[in-house]
Protein backbone atom coordinates (compact mmCIF):
# COMPACT_ATOMS: atom_id res chain seq x y z
CA UNK A 1 0.00 0.00 0.00
CA UNK A 2 2.86 2.46 -0.06
CA UNK A 3 3.81 4.58 -3.13
CA UNK A 4 4.98 1.51 -4.49
CA UNK A 5 2.08 -0.10 -4.39
CA UNK A 6 -0.84 2.23 -6.10
CA UNK A 7 -4.35 1.52 -4.87
CA UNK A 8 -6.89 1.31 -8.02
CA UNK A 9 -8.43 4.23 -9.24
CA UNK A 10 -11.58 5.05 -7.20
CA UNK A 11 -13.42 8.51 -7.66
CA UNK A 12 -13.15 10.19 -3.86
CA UNK A 13 -10.03 7.63 -2.96
CA UNK A 14 -6.96 8.85 -1.89
CA UNK A 15 -3.84 7.21 0.03
CA UNK A 16 -2.56 10.19 2.23
CA UNK A 17 0.96 9.05 3.30
CA UNK A 18 3.33 10.14 6.34
CA UNK A 19 0.53 10.61 8.62
CA UNK A 20 0.59 9.95 12.33
CA UNK A 21 -2.38 7.32 13.94
CA UNK A 22 -3.92 8.23 17.12
CA UNK A 23 -7.02 6.18 18.96
CA UNK A 24 -5.39 3.17 16.85
CA UNK A 25 -7.78 0.78 19.41
CA UNK A 26 -10.24 1.54 16.98
CA UNK A 27 -8.97 -0.05 13.90
CA UNK A 28 -9.31 -3.49 15.96
CA UNK A 29 -12.71 -3.17 17.58
CA UNK A 30 -15.79 -1.72 15.99
CA UNK A 31 -17.96 0.51 18.97
CA UNK A 32 -20.90 3.26 18.94
CA UNK A 33 -19.54 7.05 18.99
CA UNK A 34 -19.96 8.14 22.41
CA UNK A 35 -23.61 10.03 22.60
CA UNK A 36 -25.50 8.14 19.87
CA UNK A 37 -27.11 5.29 19.09
CA UNK A 38 -25.35 4.78 15.40
CA UNK A 39 -23.76 1.33 14.49
CA UNK A 40 -20.59 0.22 15.30
CA UNK A 41 -18.01 1.20 13.47
CA UNK A 42 -14.27 0.78 13.29
CA UNK A 43 -12.34 4.27 13.27
CA UNK A 44 -8.98 5.94 13.59
CA UNK A 45 -7.49 9.29 13.49
CA UNK A 46 -4.72 10.65 11.82
CA UNK A 47 -2.43 13.65 12.46
CA UNK A 48 -0.66 16.02 9.56
CA UNK A 49 0.94 18.98 9.46
CA UNK A 50 -1.02 22.38 8.08
CA UNK A 51 1.31 22.40 5.31
CA UNK A 52 1.43 18.46 4.39
CA UNK A 53 1.81 17.95 0.64
CA UNK A 54 -1.67 16.37 0.17
CA UNK A 55 -3.69 19.03 2.13
CA UNK A 56 -4.69 20.45 -1.32
CA UNK A 57 -5.66 17.40 -2.54
CA UNK A 58 -7.76 16.53 0.11
CA UNK A 59 -9.62 19.71 0.25
CA UNK A 60 -10.06 19.30 -3.87
CA UNK A 61 -11.75 16.32 -2.60
CA UNK A 62 -13.84 17.83 -0.17
CA UNK A 63 -14.46 20.34 -2.38
CA UNK A 64 -15.88 17.65 -5.60
CA UNK A 65 -17.70 16.02 -3.26
CA UNK A 66 -19.77 18.71 -1.55
CA UNK A 67 -20.31 20.25 -5.65
CA UNK A 68 -21.62 16.70 -6.68
CA UNK A 69 -24.53 16.40 -3.84
CA UNK A 70 -25.25 20.25 -2.66
CA UNK A 71 -24.40 21.56 -6.29
CA UNK A 72 -24.72 25.84 -5.86
CA UNK A 73 -25.57 24.99 -2.59
CA UNK A 74 -22.07 23.81 -1.60
CA UNK A 75 -20.09 26.74 -0.40
CA UNK A 76 -23.22 27.36 2.33
CA UNK A 77 -23.14 24.08 2.91
CA UNK A 78 -19.42 23.34 3.64
CA UNK A 79 -19.30 26.50 5.57
CA UNK A 80 -21.88 25.14 8.30
CA UNK A 81 -20.45 21.50 8.21
CA UNK A 82 -17.38 22.91 8.70
CA UNK A 83 -18.59 25.53 11.75
CA UNK A 84 -20.48 22.27 13.30
CA UNK A 85 -17.30 19.70 12.67
CA UNK A 86 -18.91 18.05 10.12
CA UNK A 87 -15.79 17.55 7.79
CA UNK A 88 -13.13 14.54 7.98
CA UNK A 89 -10.36 17.26 8.26
CA UNK A 90 -10.50 19.18 10.66
CA UNK A 91 -7.88 21.46 12.94
CA UNK A 92 -6.35 19.90 15.47
CA UNK A 93 -6.77 23.30 17.60
CA UNK A 94 -10.18 22.07 18.43
CA UNK A 95 -8.76 18.86 20.31
CA UNK A 96 -6.80 19.33 23.69
CA UNK A 97 -5.14 15.95 22.68
CA UNK A 98 -1.39 15.09 22.80
CA UNK A 99 0.16 15.83 18.87
CA UNK A 100 -2.49 18.03 17.36
CA UNK A 101 -2.21 21.54 18.60
CA UNK A 102 -1.43 23.73 15.64
CA UNK A 103 -1.93 20.52 12.83
CA UNK A 104 -4.90 19.31 11.15
CA UNK A 105 -6.32 15.91 11.61
CA UNK A 106 -8.37 13.36 9.76
CA UNK A 107 -11.45 11.64 11.49
CA UNK A 108 -12.76 8.30 9.58
CA UNK A 109 -14.60 5.45 10.18
CA UNK A 110 -15.71 2.12 8.07
CA UNK A 111 -18.68 -0.29 9.11
CA UNK A 112 -16.24 -3.18 7.93
CA UNK A 113 -13.22 -3.98 9.59
CA UNK A 114 -10.39 -1.97 7.25
CA UNK A 115 -7.05 -3.83 5.94
CA UNK A 116 -4.25 -3.68 7.81
CA UNK A 117 -0.82 -3.43 6.68
CA UNK A 118 2.35 -3.96 8.90
CA UNK A 119 5.18 -3.10 6.86
CA UNK A 120 6.21 -5.08 3.70
CA UNK A 121 7.04 -8.50 3.28
CA UNK A 122 8.46 -10.01 0.39
CA UNK A 123 7.95 -6.74 -1.81
CA UNK A 124 5.09 -6.92 -1.05
CA UNK A 125 1.93 -4.82 1.59
CA UNK A 126 1.94 -7.77 4.67
CA UNK A 127 -1.25 -7.73 5.80
CA UNK A 128 -1.97 -8.62 9.43
CA UNK A 129 -5.28 -9.72 11.17
CA UNK A 130 -4.72 -9.30 14.98
CA UNK A 131 -3.74 -6.70 17.19
CA UNK A 132 -0.81 -8.69 18.74
CA UNK A 133 0.64 -9.03 15.49
CA UNK A 134 0.81 -5.00 14.26
CA UNK A 135 3.02 -2.56 15.28
CA UNK A 136 0.62 0.47 14.64
CA UNK A 137 -0.21 2.36 17.67
CA UNK A 138 -0.96 6.04 18.69
CA UNK A 139 1.98 7.95 17.47
CA UNK A 140 3.62 5.80 14.82
CA UNK A 141 3.65 6.91 11.15
CA UNK A 142 1.50 5.34 8.52
CA UNK A 143 -0.27 5.53 5.20
CA UNK A 144 -3.99 5.61 5.21
CA UNK A 145 -6.31 4.65 2.31
CA UNK A 146 -9.57 6.60 2.48
CA UNK A 147 -12.74 7.27 0.32
CA UNK A 148 -14.36 10.68 0.89
CA UNK A 149 -17.55 11.43 0.62
CA UNK A 150 -21.08 13.87 1.31
CA UNK A 151 -23.83 12.78 4.02
CA UNK A 152 -26.63 14.03 4.92
CA UNK A 153 -27.76 12.56 8.64
CA UNK A 154 -29.54 14.81 10.56
CA UNK A 155 -26.70 17.46 9.23
CA UNK A 156 -24.88 17.71 6.32
CA UNK A 157 -21.10 16.84 6.36
CA UNK A 158 -18.22 15.24 4.40
CA UNK A 159 -17.07 12.14 5.71
CA UNK A 160 -13.46 9.32 5.25
CA UNK A 161 -14.70 6.10 5.33
CA UNK A 162 -11.23 4.29 6.01
CA UNK A 163 -10.07 1.39 3.77
CA UNK A 164 -6.40 0.12 4.93
CA UNK A 165 -3.80 1.67 6.82
CA UNK A 166 -0.16 0.79 6.73
CA UNK A 167 2.86 1.13 9.55
CA UNK A 168 5.68 2.93 7.86
CA UNK A 169 7.60 4.42 10.88
CA UNK A 170 8.21 4.21 14.88
CA UNK A 171 6.56 7.71 16.19
CA UNK A 172 6.77 9.21 19.65
CA UNK A 173 3.36 7.40 21.41
CA UNK A 174 1.13 9.68 22.17
CA UNK A 175 -1.42 9.20 25.20
CA UNK A 176 0.58 6.62 26.88
CA UNK A 177 0.37 4.27 23.96
CA UNK A 178 3.68 2.01 23.39
CA UNK A 179 4.69 -0.25 20.73
CA UNK A 180 4.67 -3.53 21.26
CA UNK A 181 8.20 -5.00 21.99
CA UNK A 182 9.84 -7.73 20.22
CA UNK A 183 10.56 -10.59 22.47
Amino acid sequence: MNASVTPPKVPGRILVENVRFSFTDGIWTASVPKGTTGEPAYNIQAILPRNHPQVPALLQLINAAALKQWKDQAPNVLAVAQAAGKIFLRSGDTKKYEGYAGNLFISCRSKTRPKVYDGMENGKPREVHKREDSRIYSGCYGNLLIDVFPYIRGSNGIGAGFKAIQFVKDGEPLGGSAPAQAD
